[in-house]
């Protein structure tokens, strides 16, 4: 489950870019829209770091969650994320485990193998061939 950012009232033209909390990670911590347009991780008022100058730390206690779980959360607000930086949720998240996986930290390096696994076990279902109507046990049965 995710939280979205708290609402705020349109900007008009003359306004300048805020800070715009959209996906809440753990521990106080926020993605979402810097002010200069990337992405970035903050508290729920304040912008503190864009997630690439940050070499994606930031973005690692995601993995602490299951890899789809991350995949719907992101997909879901990814109209309000995405970047020049990172196109797709996916993509984001794959540069997420890369990073994880030269960290010095045992930790992050398993949790990035973790996902390495997930990762690979969602392209191996999205590929397998699904069975039409006859074809599976059930017949033609919606379960």
């Amino acid at each position: 489950m995710f939280m979205i950012g708290p609402d705020s009232p349109p900007s008009a033209p003359e306004d300048p870019p805020v800070w715009k909390p959209v996906l809440y990670r753990s521990n106080g911590a926020w993605i979402g829209r810097m002010p200069d347009g990337r992405l970035g991780v903050g508290t729920e008022t304040e912008a503190r770091a864009s997630i690439a100058d940050a070499k994606l730390i930031p973005m690692w206690p995601f993995m602490e969650r299951p890899l789809q779980t991350c995949l719907d959360d992101f997909s879901a607000c990814w109209a309000e994320l995405a970047t020049q930086e990172y196109s797709t949720p996916l993509e984001l998240l794959s540069s997420t485990l890369t990073s994880a996986q030269q960290s010095h930290s045992p930790y992050w390096r398993h949790l990035a193998e973790s996902w390495l696994l997930q990762m690979a076990a969602i392209a191996d279902a999205s590929l397998r061939p699904r069975p039409r109507g006859g074809d599976s046990l059930m017949g033609d049965l919606d379960v």
